[in-house]
């Protein structure tokens, strides 16, 4: 972790660098976490005050004094920072061929937390003034590099089948410039990120900002740089088994928004549905099942077999 707590400066996650005044057991805390934040980025608000010999509430009012709304929110700060912190490999845990089916069960237990973690912070409400600003604007751009450009891929292929003009732009670069050059007030620019936050999809969203766009950012914590140059924050939990980040969660935030789109956006999404379904159809995009020769012959396998 840095060698100082991130501040919080509002709801938007941006930090700012003023003086905050902490009694001595709260310094002790701090000091802690500074020196150990592998723990403190995983540890109960309990535990954590128990290894520095303070109260629980201390850990929470400390907390709530950097500006956040309570310690899980404080804690994904520090648990971002850290993971920031390390490269692919030591965040992989040694693998042998004994344990692999523990590590399985594990990554589908961790996806599984990720995954309530995230139903429990998202708000509604939130949620449907994103889905709302999507389906109005003249034109959306997802962007975002590795594993997340996968989930801007999606994003946009979905919004395309109900007819929204959203666009994914995963190239970055020169590429990402060129498509950067042509936003405008009224656009919609979403990117995702976890604890590895890349260049590109940050400034990306920055210059989004300043040129009008209304920005919307899928991250691991509301202190994460890609929130900080967001309009709307939408936390997700992105912990995995090893070097990957889990994108289960921000997944299940595109779902949401996509089905609260095709739910009750406007009467004529419908109506794209089935255009796109139709020339689907027409393309012969999906595959239609034909009885096979074994199924013609009622199950009897061929002559000859």
């Amino acid at each position: 972790m840095a060698n100082s707590v991130v501040v919080m400066n509002g709801s938007n996650g941006s930090h700012h660098e003023d003086p905050v005044r902490l009694s001595r057991k709260q310094r002790a805390v701090v000091s802690y976490i500074e020196h150990n934040p592998k723990f403190a980025a995983f540890a109960t608000a309990g535990e954590l005050g128990s290894r520095v010999n303070v109260h629980p509430s201390t850990v929470v009012r400390l907390a709530q004094l950097l500006g956040y709304d309570g310690f899980p929110e404080f804690q994904a700060a520090i648990r971002h920072t850290y993971l920031c912190s390390l490269d692919a490999v030591s965040l992989n845990p040694p693998h042998t061929p004994g344990r692999f089916a523990d590590i399985v069960t594990s990554s589908l237990d961790q996806d599984m937390r990720n995954l309530a973690t995230t139903r429990a912070s998202l708000d509604s409400k939130t949620m449907q003034q994103v889905a709302r600003l999507i389906q109005a604007a003249p034109v959306s751009l997802a962007i975002g590099g590795g594993s997340h450009g996968g989930l801007a891929l999606i994003f946009s292929h979905l919004c395309r089948f109900m007819g929204l003009p959203v666009d994914a732009e995963i190239r970055g670069g020169i590429s990402l410039a060129a498509r950067l050059s042509q936003i405008e007030p009224g656009h919609v620019v979403i990117g995702s990120s976890a604890w590895w936050v890349l260049n590109d999809t940050r400034e990306g969203l920055a210059y989004a900002r300043e040129k009008g766009a209304t920005t919307i950012a899928i991250a691991d914590s509301r202190a994460s740089p890609l929130a900080q140059v967001a309009d709307h924050v939408l936390i997700t939990r992105s912990e995995c088994v090893c070097f990957n980040q889990s994108l289960v969660g921000h997944l299940a935030i595109v779902n949401a928004i996509v089905a609260e789109i095709a739910t009750n956006g406007s009467q004529d999404i419908q109506q794209r549905m089935l255009q796109s379904t139709a020339i689907a159809e027409r393309l012969g995009a999906v595959w239609q099942h034909t009885g096979t020769e074994f199924e013609d012959a009622g199950g009897d396998a061929p002559a000859g077999a």
